[in-house]
């Protein structure tokens, strides 16, 4: 099978992952914010940074080092495998036993008990990344999804469970363990890799020096993209942080799924043609207009659709994420391209690039929080996005400089896409206002919404000629 055609596969069968994980996740989120308060959303938000550092750490960017290679040796699997492993294990021992302190920063008995729970998904998740890798690394995208999917639905249902037996929060804690032991229980027996306990300097040095930069950046943007969730749950409140982190879930289920599936099929797929800059070029500006056609729309839905969505999907307690998820979605609108801008800086091998360009995204950030946390919660989220537009020409300077491809290029490609969204947005709103005083029930407003928005998209992308609709058949 051609590179073509084993990507097209590979988008095939990770697109079908992400919609199976997409359902099984929107229903679990749907159910527990129904039988949960906000605040128990909070209290996973006020320690979630804990977890997503370990895990980048333990992963130490090895994953993407094995990925990148077009062939697995064995020394390199071993080491890998062995390192994450040892990793895991002293991340958990040092999660466990200061856990007592984060209860004492935030003043909150309840988080000592939750931290040591949800350590052990940092244990069981050491077992499995080495097995994960090696299935993207082969582009064995449908075996994954033989995987993947049971996991979410074994972990979403045990959380289901534990809320409806009244174990609060909790189940929200052990949605994370049960996900990561059943995944690494698959891995291990249905991932066809062997793995040994021997260790070779030589393979560490290898995956060591490629992935330290791309560590150092995973680890910048963890820390800074849960550093608002640390300060919001210690200036503001709980239940303010599971309403924002709530509003961010919503977006990432309906938007970040798909991009994923893109990113993940198409990184090992440019790694493949990185030194034929011509291919690399065209292909990378196809990922970025296919991403867009997707993300754009998306957006547009969520920002005119949040007020009828959230109460409807998760009940009335939530109001108070429907501005939060509003203004997010404006930011969604530019904040994947840095995403794209990254991938391309792996392929390229450029990750000291990549971090300082990290270094420089994260001080925006930090000064978008430090100003913020003088006013209310939603113009703290509005500068956050205002820092994110920032940003995205940062990395589209310095990207398109790699590759020959020029911010007034890049500009070019995704104008009509951006001025269409803006112009649906626009319509649907007065379309909005035009029904709202019917008084319509929320799921008749929401359908109402979403085809006129679709539609419309459609309709003026035609009426245009715009060669995006080229691209899309092309596609399919």
């Amino acid at each position: 099978m051609n590179l073509k055609k084993r990507t097209l596969s590979g988008l095939f069968w990770v697109g079908l992952e992400k919609v199976g994980l997409h359902v099984i996740q929107f229903v679990v989120l749907i159910i527990l914010a129904r039988l949960l308060a906000p605040e128990d959303f909070g209290l996973i938000g006020m320690i979630m940074i804990l977890f997503s550092v370990s895990s980048i750490i333990m992963e130490g960017g090895i994953n993407q080092a094995l990925i990148r290679e077009k062939n697995l040796e064995k020394s390199d699997v071993d080491t890998a495998f062995l390192t994450n492993v040892l990793l895991g294990i002293f991340f958990y021992l040092l999660l466990y036993f200061t856990a007592p302190y984060v209860s004492l920063f935030y003043d909150d008995e309840r988080l000592t008990l939750l931290v040591r729970v949800m350590g052990l998904s940092v244990f069981f998740k050491s077992f499995s990344l080495v097995f994960s890798a090696s299935l993207v690394q082969k582009m064995n995208f449908k075996r994954e999804l033989i995987l993947m999917v049971p996991a979410y639905l074994v972990s979403g249902i045990g959380a289901v469970y534990l809320a409806f037996a009244g174990y609060g929060v909790v189940a929200l804690a052990m949605k994370y363990v049960i996900l990561e032991l059943v995944k690494t229980i698959l891995l291990f027996f249905l991932s066809q890799q062997n793995v040994g306990s021997s260790y070779s300097k030589k393979s560490f040095k290898k995956l060591f020096n490629f992935g330290i930069h791309l560590t150092s950046s995973k680890l910048i943007a963890s820390m800074h993209n849960n550093l608002y969730k640390v300060l919001i749950g210690k200036f503001f409140s709980a239940s303010v942080l599971g309403l924002y982190t709530q509003a961010q879930k919503i977006k990432r289920l309906l938007s970040s799924n798909i991009l994923q599936a893109i990113q993940k099929v198409t990184y090992p797929t440019l790694s493949k043609i990185k030194d034929d800059e011509k291919r690399l070029k065209a292909g990378y500006i196809k990922i970025i207009q296919m991403s867009m056609l997707i993300i754009m729309p998306m957006m547009v839905l969520l920002i005119v659709t949040a007020d009828p969505l959230i109460p409807f999907l998760l009940g009335e307690q939530w109001l108070g994420a429907v501005p939060m998820l509003q203004i997010i979605s404006v930011g969604g609108m530019v904040f994947y391209l840095i995403l794209i801008h990254q991938n391309i800086l792996k392929v390229i091998g450029r990750t000291d690039v990549y971090f300082k360009l990290e270094i420089i995204q994260k001080f925006n950030v930090t000064l978008a929080l430090v100003v913020g946390l003088w006013f209310d919660i939603l113009i703290l989220i509005a500068l956050i996005v205002a820092s994110q537009f920032v940003t995205t020409f940062i990395y589209a300077y310095k990207v398109g400089k790699f590759i020959d491809y020029t911010i007034p290029e890049q500009i070019k490609d995704i104008a009509d896409i951006f001025v269409v969204s803006i112009l649906v947005l626009g319509l649907t709103f007065i379309i909005k206002m035009g029904i709202t005083q019917f008084q319509l029930h929320d799921i008749i407003l929401l359908i109402t919404l979403v085809v006129s928005s679709l539609l419309m998209f459609v309709g003026i992308g035609f009426a245009i000629k715009s060669e995006k609709i080229k691209l899309v058949k092309e596609f399919i």
